[in-house]
């Protein structure tokens, strides 16, 4: 795991066509989008409402909100290239400026007019510059444990905190499986095994979630550090705060009381607006879809019928999120 376990209008199309089968949820459906470069970008496809619910990387959130779809609402998750089982390409392609243009090649080739964007971890911050770029095409957003709008001081003290918080014992053996050689797949594992009690309340109950990630080699921990090496570079200078007034549509940004990245980084989030909610949650970490996945979903379910969650909070005083309706998209 890393901490972004962890992304115009140009041509792009379906490429696979995709098994379809019968859920409780409504129809499900696989499939591939092509980005212009040719990097095939996975999906998944959830009910068949006129709401479109976009979350990225599948490899970790799929189907943990599979209860947001139905006869009124449809979600779609994906892995952004280098993620789960997504192409990769050429990693000096690799940034956050080829993110937004991958997720708005996924928008355009699966025909979505305009989205809700739910982003985890640093997928929050990415979600929220998508829709600096392209606000016409987000109805909504929720930052869910979402890294800062800037990342420093905050992701420095976070990674302070894992240091304390992961297993070292696990670490250890990790360390030595490293040295002597071990399959990727197993090290990915132990890595996971090692750092989720920085990540999770009860890592216990998150381990077939991250023996499963394993699955796919990009979440293996020699491909992650090359994607992520050449990706954060790109966010070397970030710093959305003087952008975020920009942001119209109404955001929800939920986050753990235990998580590591500091609440005051987390907070800044509201900063310039008043059409944005801070709800924090009792003894949730950075994966709080596991840790609380009830008051997790409860807290969006409402968000997106027009409500804010009563426990949410901000420096504003309007009632229900501006902008915000039953008007499904």
């Amino acid at each position: 795991m890393t901490f972004f376990s962890h992304c115009r209008s140009f041509a792009g199309f379906i490429a696979l066509v995709l098994a379809a089968a019968t859920t409780a949820v409504g129809e499900t459906r696989e499939g591939t989008v092509r980005a212009d470069d040719g990097v095939e970008l996975y999906y998944r496809a959830v009910g068949a409402g006129p709401e479109t619910v976009v979350i990225p990387v599948a490899v970790w959130l799929s189907p943990h909100f599979d209860s947001l779809a139905g006869s009124t609402r449809r979600v779609i998750y994906y892995d952004p290239r280098g993620r789960g089982r997504s192409g990769v390409g050429r990693l000096e392609a690799v940034s956050l400026d080829r993110a937004t243009k991958d997720l708005e090649a996924l928008r355009a080739a699966l025909k979505i007019d305009k989205m809700v964007l739910v982003g985890w971890s640093g997928y929050g911050m990415e979600m929220a510059v998508y829709a600096l770029a392209h606000p016409d095409r987000v109805s909504r957003i929720v930052q869910l444990n979402p890294v800062p709008p800037r990342l420093e001081p905050f992701m420095g003290a976070r990674m302070a905190g894992m240091g304390k918080r992961n297993d070292q014992a696990a670490w250890q053996r990790y360390e030595q499986m490293a040295k002597e050689g071990a399959e990727q797949r197993l090290l990915c594992r132990q890595m996971n095994r090692a750092e989720a009690p920085a990540w999770f309340a009860k890592p216990a109950a998150a381990a077939p979630l991250i023996d499963r990630v394993c699955e796919w080699p990009n979440e293996w921990p020699d491909n992650q550090g090359k994607f992520f090496g050449a990706f954060l570079p790109s966010l070397a200078n970030l710093d959305l705060r003087p952008r975020l007034h920009e942001l119209r549509m109404p955001r929800l940004i939920v986050h753990g009381d235990r998580d590591l990245i500091p609440l005051e980084g987390v907070r800044e989030w509201l900063t310039g607006t008043d059409n944005a909610r801070l709800l924090v949650i009792e003894g949730a970490d950075h994966g709080s879809f596991l840790d609380a996945p009830k008051a997790v979903l409860d807290a969006i379910e409402q968000f997106l019928a027009g409500s804010w969650p009563a426990a949410a909070s901000s420096g504003g005083h309007s009632s229900a999120p501006r902008g915000a309706s039953h008007e499904r998209h």
